[in-house]
């Protein structure tokens, strides 16, 4: 009968997959698509949660005393003013708070992601300057919340949907444009390495 300290462990890329699934979920970065799916949807939900959150406190905030489609408070009928002219058609108040409570609550969670993005779900970075990468990241968080914002203005603004449940909606919508897009511009295999 052999020994626990008799037995060999096997070397290099056969250790990953000798090591507990819990500890490879968790570890350190991982080159497996599949752990970075999972690490991926995890980290995409706790950047959602705290947009998700921020928002809701953002809406209580200021809706407190505005009913939707009751009267404009003071402070937004400059900004619902501005934004009429820009669009060129009426944009209610209600709406308006909600797109600018949208826009500041995604904003702080895809600071939460980047950083989680590359600390600890992907090992692979595909352009080589950081700051590169920092602009095409944003680039992208930009790109998702402007559709967004558009879609929980159109879903609050058109159907009887409150903001919570227009942000959940708008939330998956978006995360599987944001994921793709990630994957292929940022955190592809260092031998698809854009040139800089």
């Amino acid at each position: 009968m052999k020994k626990k300290s008799d037995v060999k462990m096997p070397q290099g890329g056969q250790e990953e997959a000798v090591r507990p699934l819990i500890h490879q979920l968790v570890i350190g970065r991982s080159r497996d698509p599949r752990i970075q799916v999972i690490r991926s949807v995890f980290t995409s939900n706790i950047s959602f949660l705290i947009d998700f959150l921020l928002l809701q406190l953002f809406v209580g905030v200021f809706f407190r005393s505005v009913p939707k489609g009751g009267p404009d408070p003071q402070w937004i009928i400059p900004l619902t003013d501005f934004f009429t002219g820009l669009t060129g058609r009426e944009i209610g108040g209600y709406s308006l708070v909600a797109v600018l409570c949208s826009f500041v609550s995604y904003l702080t969670g895809t600071v939460v992601l980047y950083f989680l993005s590359i600390k600890w779900v992907f090992s692979d970075r595909s352009v080589k300057k950081q700051h590169h990468e920092i602009l095409i990241f944003f680039a992208l968080a930009l790109t998702g919340l402007l559709l967004n914002s558009l879609l929980i203005g159109a879903l609050v603004e058109r159907t009887p949907l409150v903001v919570g449940w227009a942000k959940i909606i708008s939330g998956v919508i978006i995360f599987f444009f944001n994921f793709t897009a990630r994957k292929l511009l940022l955190f592809r295999n260092k031998k698809e390495t854009i040139s800089d």
